[in-house]
């Protein structure tokens, strides 16, 4: 799924690191991006955890979960923690740039599948 990411978001946006596992809080530490893009699930820390952790510490302000739990509770979850992007992954062909840029602009991201869950 990286290798995917990468391909998205390459043409708009420069891609400092990938990481696979809880050791996206050093790596955002030491590249300091403008933004952090994270699955919920990881070893070790969920990624809303590590994305909350990420920006209580000022490392980085805009962060995104990009996940396949398209789960209410989660999403506030998110949302409570700071992240302003909750993108699912069937959703970020068409999504993840726009994500990427509203969250930059610090605005507030859902996906498409999240909101029209939420209007049910």
């Amino acid at each position: 799924m990286l290798h995917e990411i990468r391909v998205l978001l390459n043409p708009d946006f420069e891609i400092l690191s990938s990481v696979t596992d809880g050791v996206v809080i050093a790596a955002v530490r030491e590249w300091k991006p403008d933004a952090v893009i994270s699955d919920v699930q990881m070893p070790g820390l969920s990624g809303i955890e590590a994305c909350s952790h990420i920006i209580q510490k000022g490392f980085c302000s805009a962060a995104i979960i990009l996940t396949m739990y398209n789960d209410v509770q989660l999403v506030k979850d998110a949302l409570r923690a700071g992240i302003l992007g909750y993108v699912l992954k069937a959703d970020a062909g068409q999504e993840l740039v726009s994500a990427a840029r509203g969250v930059l602009g610090g605005s507030t991201y859902l996906s498409h599948g999240v909101r029209s869950k939420w209007m049910e």
